[in-house]
């Protein structure tokens, strides 16, 4: 009976560990991982949307701040490539998708400020997980996550620091639940769990 309740929980512990959050600072591996796409597409240059808030392909953005700009002529910065987001307060950004997604993942740059940001991810207005990052100043930097659970909304919001000037690339996206598929070394640990046990119930 024992055995039973070991094996049990050696796989109940392996489960419990995919539903975590896994979050990327690496933007190759996170396209390599999720098969991400963008949302929008590449940014247009509308300089000023005019309003809080535009949609663009699957995904409308929206700023809890004032009001949101993107693209102008020469660009915010030349260190993410096309047009990207700024906005005139708070870095706050609310992204809502068309579809419930996995993953997420964006290129920003800090002006040197080095602001802490947490993003909330929603499903129908239901949290569903959040994490924190620094932004190190004065560099291009990537974020991404991939969830088990479906989101349709994230909400960015910069928890330490003010107005400063934070810019936004494009916002990918995934359909794929990648988080179902077990990483090499946690298959590895249930199979030798489970050899063990089957071994030792033959002696």
């Amino acid at each position: 009976m024992f055995r039973y309740v070991l094996l049990f929980l050696i796989v109940s512990s392996f489960l419990s560990v995919q539903a975590d959050l896994i979050e990327f600072s690496d933007q190759a591996d996170f396209f390599n991982q999720t098969g991400a796409t963008s949302a929008s597409g590449a940014y247009p240059n509308l300089n000023s949307s005019g309003s809080p808030s535009v949609t663009l392909g699957d995904v409308t953005i929206t700023t809890a701040s004032s009001t949101l700009f993107i693209g102008q002529a020469g660009d915010w910065t030349p260190l993410i490539p096309g047009h990207d987001i700024a906005i005139s307060g708070p870095e706050h950004l609310d992204l809502d998708f068309a579809n419930p997604v996995f993953a997420l993942g964006y290129q920003m740059v800090d002006d040197g400020s080095n602001s802490v940001f947490t993003v909330t991810l929603k499903n129908q207005g239901n949290f569903v997980d959040s994490f924190t990052y620094d932004s190190p100043g004065g560099q291009l930097f990537f974020v991404g996550v991939t969830s088990d659970a479906a989101f349709d909304r994230a909400e960015i919001r910069e928890t330490t620091g003010g107005a400063e000037n934070e810019y936004f690339g494009e916002f990918f996206i995934s359909t794929n639940d990648t988080n179902v598929v077990p990483e090499p070394s946690s298959l590895v640990f249930l199979l030798l769990a489970t050899v063990s046990f089957l071994t030792y119930r033959k002696s």
